[in-house]
């Protein structure tokens, strides 16, 4: 008897505590706290309000739509760019070409030097060019000096200013005169006349084969316009035995 009435009273015991627990778990948690975001459960997703993060709120532009239907193509946007403008290009300007004229014929230098003077005065163009034999070689020399004595005062000179090359002449009608050379190239012989002229001497460049050098001008008005037929008519009668011609104009 006294173990039947201990079970009960232990059996109340435990009912009691039962009791206890059942009214603790059936206190309700309150659905959202300040500054926690509610978690919800995949079963309650149809219930529960979506909550939106303005912070991370997508922008449209950054959206990517999925293509439905799997078989269309997706086609990239066209952006049209406006056209540049042609730029007009520049009209040519033909550059007035300036018409030369040769005046031949002056067999001596002096000649053609007064010659280049006159036509200078009358605002025209000018300039002098040596006409050379061809096939021929082409000495530098000074004149006679009169006596060898003063050949060789002349000779010492022109070493001590440290000229070489050159020698005493005894040709007729060259005697006492000195040779600077005998040059194949006109060219490399003018180069001699003036590297001697420039030491106060008065070299003499002639052709061997005897034909005489002739000089000649080219001429063209400053304007580059021809030479009118007056204009023509008086350098052909100021400068008789030569020849005018018009010509390709030469640097």
């Amino acid at each position: 008897m006294r173990a039947f009435l201990l079970g009960l009273v232990l059996l109340n015991v435990v009912f009691l505590l039962w009791q206890m627990l059942s009214d603790e778990a059936s206190i309700q948690i309150p659905k959202t706290v300040p500054g926690v975001k509610l978690l919800a459960l995949v079963s309650e997703a149809k219930n529960v309000d979506p909550v939106v993060d303005e912070a991370a709120e997508i922008k449209p532009e950054s959206v990517i739509v999925a293509n439905k239907n799997p078989k269309e193509k997706s086609v990239s946007p066209i952006i049209e760019v406006p056209a540049t403008p042609a730029s007009t290009p520049k009209p040519l300007v033909k550059v007035a070409q300036s018409i030369c004229y040769s005046l031949s014929g002056f067999a001596q230098k002096k000649a053609a030097d007064d010659a280049l003077k006159k036509l200078l005065t009358r605002n025209y163009i000018v300039k002098t060019t040596v006409v050379y034999p061809q096939k021929s070689k082409f000495l530098v020399y000074l004149p006679s000096l009169g006596s060898l004595t003063n050949a060789k005062k002349i000779t010492d000179d022109l070493k001590k200013k440290k000229i070489k090359d050159f020698q005493i002449l005894a040709l007729k009608g060259k005697d006492n005169g000195i040779s600077l050379g005998v040059f194949r190239n006109p060219e490399i012989a003018e180069k001699r006349v003036k590297q001697i002229a420039a030491l106060g001497y008065a070299p003499i460049l002639q052709p061997i084969s005897g034909k005489p050098l002739n000089y000649k001008l080219q001429l063209n008005r400053k304007d580059k316009q021809p030479l009118t037929v007056a204009e023509q008519g008086f350098i052909k009668k100021s400068f008789k035995n030569t020849q005018l011609k018009q010509k390709k104009c030469t640097s």
